[in-house]
């Protein structure tokens, strides 16, 4: 059975309701588990879109919600059989930044 997704993007949504592609550092492949990138202050929630590789398999995402500083967001696949990979995105939140 396969545990591994085979696509993963991120959006921001930011409170005054843009929504933004997520950059992920290193580019998505189904192999590597480990991804970081960094949002603006404005940045409060991730949508996160990811796709199985096995139709089978099912996908549950945890930790949505980004608050200032470090953030983790996790993808976790079960496969069909009960094997688990965990996808982990580390968000880190910029503080509000002024100009005065």
């Amino acid at each position: 059975s396969d545990n591994t997704l085979s696509d993963l993007s991120l959006q921001t949504d930011s409170a005054t309701g843009v929504s933004k592609p997520v950059k992920l550092k290193p580019e998505f492949s189904p192999d590597v588990t480990e991804y970081h990138t960094t949002f603006t202050y404005d940045v409060n929630k991730v949508v996160v879109s990811a796709t199985q590789t096995d139709p089978k398999a099912t996908v549950e995402i945890s930790g949505t919600r980004i608050d200032l500083g470090d953030n983790t967001t996790t993808i976790t696949v079960t496969a069909e059989d009960g094997t688990k990979k965990a996808y982990v995105v580390n968000i880190k939140r910029g503080a509000l930044t002024s100009d005065s």
